[in-house]
């Protein structure tokens, strides 16, 4: 499966390419519904957004607003992990982790993350 990298300053999130319809400017996701600030979700309000990720169906209209995408990388969907009871209770919105031998990447659940914002 394929991730778009994104870092948070300490912090590697992989989010699924194939969620992505596309990828734009944030100037340009203000005319959607729904805009979600992915650095916001990590307590990092001073984080500035370069790109913005349109959601395909069956979300249209909603865009994850994330820091620079340092690249795109296929992580075999059975060499990411589930996330240790603690971390899943604090990060609820990331089902999995994926480790190299230097990083740590979470691995974004985009329908977590909309269904907690419903709430």
């Amino acid at each position: 499966m394929k991730f778009f990298i994104c870092t948070f300053d300490s912090i590697l999130l992989g989010i699924p390419s194939d969620r992505i319809e596309r990828i734009i400017p944030v100037n340009e996701a203000q005319d959607t519904a729904l805009t979600v600030s992915i650095p916001d979700m990590f307590r990092l309000k001073d984080r500035a957004s370069v790109h913005a990720l349109v959601l395909k169906a069956p979300v249209d209209n909603t865009v994850f607003l994330v820091p620079r995408i340092e690249n795109e990388l296929e992580i075999p969907e059975e060499n990411i992990q589930c996330l240790p009871q603690t971390l899943s209770e604090m990060i609820i919105f990331c089902n999995g982790v994926y480790f190299t031998d230097t990083t740590m990447i979470l691995t974004l659940d985009p329908d977590k993350l909309l269904e907690n914002i419903a709430l």
